[in-house]
C-alpha cells in the first residue's frame, strides 16, 4: 500500500513589498507512520548575505520555539486529535500563527512516499528544498602528507618540548639531479631525514604513479645519503578505502626494495618509531 507524505515549507518573507520568500524549514506529516511529525530547519547563513538589517535573534528564537512545540505536542492528546484531523489547523495553533510575521508555513504538499523509513524521506526532501543546508555530522579525515607530519610532530613534542630544539625543521638536499625537502632531521649517528608519503587516495591508479614517484626519489637521492651518512624515513598514510589495501601493501614492498638507505614506516608504526626517537633524543 502507498503511504502518504505531506509537507509544509517554512519561509522566510524579510519584507511583504519584495515578495520574495527563502525556504528555512520543512514540517514533515507522515499520517500512516507511528512518529508522524518531523521538523527539519537550516541557519541564518543563508539569509545573512541578502538582508543587511536581518534579526537573526528573532530569527533563531522562533525556529527554536517551533521546533519546541513540535515535540512537546507530537504526545498531546488533545493537538493529536487536531493533527489527525486538519494539520494546517494544528500549524496554527500549536507551532506559528498565520500572521503577517516573516516567518510563515507555506500550504501542504501532498505526495506519495517510496522511500522505507520516514528518515530516509526527510533527508532526500530535504536535499531539495532546502539546497546546501544538510551537514554531515562529521567528515572523513583524509590521511594527507599534513595529517601525518602533525601526529609526528604532536607526540614528538608531546614528549617534552625542550625536543623542538634537538630536530631541525625543513631540511632541504640539493643534489645534481634535484632538490628534495625533508619536514624533519635529527641525530642519532647518522642523519635521519623524516618525510610523509599518503597513500589515502581514491583509486588504484593513483597509488601506483605516487609509488613510482618515490621509488625514483629514493633512487636518485641514494648517493646523497651514502656519502652523506643520511637515511630516509618514510612516514606512509594507509587508503582508507578496504578495497585498496592490497595495492597499498605492494607499494609497501615496492619502496623497501629499492637500494638506498632508507627505513619504511607504515601508518600503524609510526607512533612507536616517534616514541623511539623522543626517548633517543632525551637521553643525549
Amino acid at each position: 500500500m502507498n503511504k502518504q507524505l505531506i509537507y509544509s515549507i517554512l519561509q522566510y518573507k524579510h519584507s511583504p513589498i519584495l515578495g520574495e520568500a527563502i525556504n528555512v524549514g520543512v514540517l514533515y506529516y507522515f499520517p500512516d507512520e507511528e512518529r508522524k511529525l518531523y521538523f527539519y530547519i537550516t541557519d541564518a547563513t543563508r539569509i545573512k548575505p541578502i538582508y543587511k538589517d536581518f534579526d537573526a535573534r528573532y530569527f533563531n528564537s522562533i525556529l527554536k520555539l517551533i521546533k519546541n512545540n513540535v515535540v512537546k505536542y507530537s504526545g498531546d492528546l488533545y493537538a493529536e486529535k487536531l493533527l489527525n484531523d486538519n494539520l494546517k489547523d494544528f500549524v496554527h495553533f500549536y507551532l506559528l500563527k498565520d500572521d503577517d510575521t516573516s516567518l510563515q508555513f507555506s500550504d501542504l504538499n501532498s505526495v506519495i512516499n517510496i522511500y522505507s523509513k520516514p528518515e530516509l524521506a526527510v533527508e532526500e526532501y530535504t536535499k531539495i528544498l532546502l539546497p546546501l543546508s544538510i551537514k554531515k555530522e562529521s567528515q572523513t579525515i583524509k590521511y594527507n602528507e599534513t595529517y601525518i607530519i602533525k601526529k609526528f610532530k604532536t607526540r614528538l613534542f608531546g614528549h617534552n618540548e625542550e625536543l623542538a630544539d634537538k630536530v631541525t625543521k625543513n631540511y632541504v638536499v640539493k643534489t645534481d639531479e634535484l632538490s628534495f625537502k625533508f619536514d624533519f632531521a635529527w641525530q642519532n649517528g647518522s642523519l635521519n631525514l623524516v618525510h610523509p608519503l599518503s597513500f589515502d587516495l581514491q583509486d588504484t591508479q593513483s597509488i601506483q604513479r605516487k609509488t613510482a614517484e618515490y621509488c625514483s626519489y629514493l633512487s636518485w637521492l641514494n648517493r646523497y645519503t651514502k656519502e652523506n651518512n643520511c637515511r630516509i624515513d618514510l612516514l606512509l598514510a594507509k587508503p582508507q578505502e578496504s578495497s585498496l589495501q592490497n595495492t597499498y601493501n605492494k607499494s609497501i614492498k615496492l619502496l623497501q626494495a629499492v637500494n638506498s638507505n632508507k627505513q619504511v614506516i607504515p601508518f600503524e608504526d609510526i607512533d612507536s618509531y616517534t616514541d623511539k626517537t623522543a626517548e633517543y633524543l632525551l637521553s643525549i
